[in-house]
């Protein structure tokens, strides 16, 4: 697994603009596992990333504006969609833990608790509970 933070940290300090996506069906539709492999310098292998430099890590924030703000900009559509506010396209997932508060190691720890798309609740997880 190789580590993206020279590339990442190059392409900030050059005022570029990095855009994450799933790359669905051929990679994972889950982008909990981008998220994790971006902001954790050491994955959930166990695997050293390809460089020994302790800055390897994106932060959280850019990583979320990387899935959400700047997808929308590289697909000419940041004045519709990529962010939630009046009028824009709101395609929301919601998580059962806030990934802004967990150790960035956690992160995958959060689960989809319902999406939205459409305007329309299209999962909703299902919560077991056990009877005593």
């Amino acid at each position: 697994r190789a580590g993206p933070g020279k590339t990442y940290r190059s392409l900030l300090a050059n005022d570029g603009t990095f855009v994450f996506g799933s790359d669905w069906p051929s990679g994972q539709i889950d982008p909990r596992l981008g998220m994790d492999a971006a902001v954790n310098p050491t994955g959930r292998d166990g695997l050293a990333p390809s460089t020994t430099d302790a800055d390897d890590e994106v932060s959280l924030d850019r990583v979320l504006a990387a899935y959400t703000s700047q997808a929308a900009w590289a697909s000419f559509d940041e004045q519709r969609k990529g962010r939630l506010a009046p009028d824009m396209l709101a395609d929301i997932v919601v998580l059962s833990k806030d990934i802004l508060t967990l150790d960035p190691g956690r992160l995958t720890d959060a689960e989809v608790a319902f999406t939205i798309f459409d305007g329309n609740v299209v999962y909703e997880r299902q919560v077991r509970t056990t009877e005593q």
